[in-house]
C-alpha cells in the first residue's frame, strides 16, 4: 500500500477563504496520495498568528510532515513557521502578490529610497531566497518576481487561478435588481491600483444617457471615501454602491447583471501581469464580462468573440466596451458561453488540478514524508 504524504498547509491571511487559498486547497485535496495538514486562522485580527503557529506545533507533534505551503500573504507567518519546522523540511511559498511592490511601486505609499522600502525589499528577497520552491499565478508575475528580487526563474511553478465551481457556475440563480434601469453592470472589489474602480466614475459620466446602472460592491478606508466624493462631485445617479455582500450571494448579482467589469482596469505595471480573480469567477458563471488587455490575457482574449477587451487605464475604451454591450445585447450570451469556453481551457479546476498535480510530483517523494 502506497504511504500517505503530509502537507502542512500554512495560512495567517485576515480572510482564510480568500480565493486563491480555497482552490489551491480544492486541487490539492483531489489526491488521494495527500494528508492535507490544515494551519489555517480563523480569527482576522492578530491573534491569527498565535492561531496559526499553534496549529503547526500540533501538526508537528502529530507527525513528521516535512513539506509545507505558505499561502496567499503569508510573508509575515514566513519566518516563523522556518524556525519551527527547520531546514529539513521543505517549503513552498505562493507568491501572488508582493508587499513591497504594492506598497512602493503600485501604492507609491512609500518612497523607493526610504527606510521602510529597502527594509521590506530585504525582508521579501530573503524569503524568496529561502525558500525552497516558489509559485505564482502567471508568467509575467514569475518573470517580473525574479528579476525585482534576483532569483531564479527556474525556481518558479505557475499554477493559475481558478473558481470555486461548486459556488460559481452557470447555473447560479439570477438575481433581481431593484433598479429602474433594466441592465446593470456589476463589479466588486478593493480600490487597489490593480483594480482601478475610480476609471468607472468618467466612465459613468460619459454613458448618463443611456438607461443602464452600475452596481459596484466593497471597498474601505480613504480610497472608497474619495471614490464616493468624486461620485457626488459629478453628480452621478447611474452608479450605486455597497459596501458589502456576502460571498454566497456572489454568484446571484454576478448571473443577474447584463455584464460584469473583471478588469484589471488600473493602469499599474501590475495590471499588465495579471487576470483577476473576479474576472475568473465571472467568466465560470458564464456572463458576459469585460476583460482588461494585459500581457496575460493577450492571446487568450478575443474582443467581442469570449469577453469585451478594455485597455486597462484607459476610460475611453471601457466606455466604449459597455457602450457596444448594452447596444449589442443579443450577442452577449454567445460572447458569455464562449469565455466560459475559454475559462474550461485555461483556468478551470481541472487544469488547476493539472498543475497542482505536476508540481507536486515534481517534488522528491523523499522530501514529502
Amino acid at each position: 500500500m502506497l504511504e500517505k504524504r503530509h502537507l502542512g498547509f500554512v495560512l495567517s491571511y485576515r480572510f482564510p477563504k480568500y480565493i486563491r487559498s480555497t482552490t489551491l486547497r480544492q486541487a490539492l485535496s483531489a489526491r488521494s496520495d495527500l494528508v492535507i495538514e490544515d494551519a489555517v486562522n480563523t480569527s482576522p485580527k492578530f491573534k491569527r498568528y498565535i492561531q496559526t503557529i499553534k496549529k503547526i506545533l500540533a501538526i508537528r507533534k502529530r507527525n513528521n510532515t516535512s513539506l509545507w505551503l505558505v499561502n496567499f500573504r503569508g510573508h509575515d507567518i514566513y519566518w516563523p513557521l522556518r524556525w519551527l519546522v527547520g531546514r529539513k523540511s521543505r517549503i513552498i511559498f505562493d507568491q501572488l502578490i508582493s508587499p513591497y511592490d504594492a506598497w512602493v511601486n503600485e501604492r507609491k505609499t512609500f518612497k523607493r529610497n526610504s527606510l521602510f522600502a529597502k527594509l521590506i525589499y530585504r525582508i521579501e528577497r530573503r524569503i524568496l531566497a529561502d525558500a525552497d520552491y516558489l509559485t505564482t499565478d502567471s508568467s509575467g508575475q514569475a518573470a517580473y518576481y525574479a528579476d525585482l528580487y534576483r532569483v531564479p526563474l527556474e525556481k518558479f511553478t505557475v499554477i493559475p487561478g481558478s473558481a470555486d465551481e461548486a459556488m460559481f457556475s452557470p447555473t447560479a440563480a439570477p438575481r433581481k435588481f431593484d433598479f429602474p434601469e433594466p441592465f446593470v453592470i456589476f463589479t466588486y472589489g478593493t480600490f487597489i491600483p490593480l483594480q482601478g474602480m475610480d476609471l468607472l466614475l468618467p466612465v459613468a459620466e460619459m454613458l448618463k444617457n443611456l438607461p443602464l446602472r452600475f452596481m459596484i460592491a466593497g471597498g474601505t478606508g480613504r480610497q472608497l471615501e474619495h471614490f464616493l466624493g468624486t461620485r457626488e462631485k459629478l453628480g452621478l445617479t447611474n452608479i450605486s454602491h455597497t459596501p458589502w455582500i456576502n460571498f454566497t450571494e456572489l454568484p446571484s448579482y454576478i448571473r443577474g447583471a447584463g455584464l460584469c467589469i473583471g478588469g484589471p482596469l488600473g493602469g499599474s505595471n501590475q495590471a499588465r501581469r495579471v487576470i483577476t480573480g473576479k474576472a475568473l469567477q465571472f467568466l465560470a458563471c458564464e456572463s458576459p464580462t469585460v476583460i482588461g488587455l494585459t500581457d496575460e490575457t493577450r492571446g487568450l482574449f478575443t474582443d467581442r468573440v469570449n469577453c469585451l477587451l478594455a485597455k486597462p487605464g484607459d476610460a475611453d475604451s471601457v466606455a466604449e466596451a459597455i457602450s457596444w454591450a448594452y447596444h449589442n445585447q443579443d450577442k452577449l450570451p454567445a460572447i458569455a458561453h464562449a469565455g466560459r469556453l475559454t475559462y474550461e481551457k485555461h483556468y478551470s479546476m481541472a487544469v488547476l488540478k493539472e498543475r497542482v498535480n505536476a508540481f507536486i510530483d515534481s517534488i522528491p517523494a523523499d522530501l514529502q514524508a
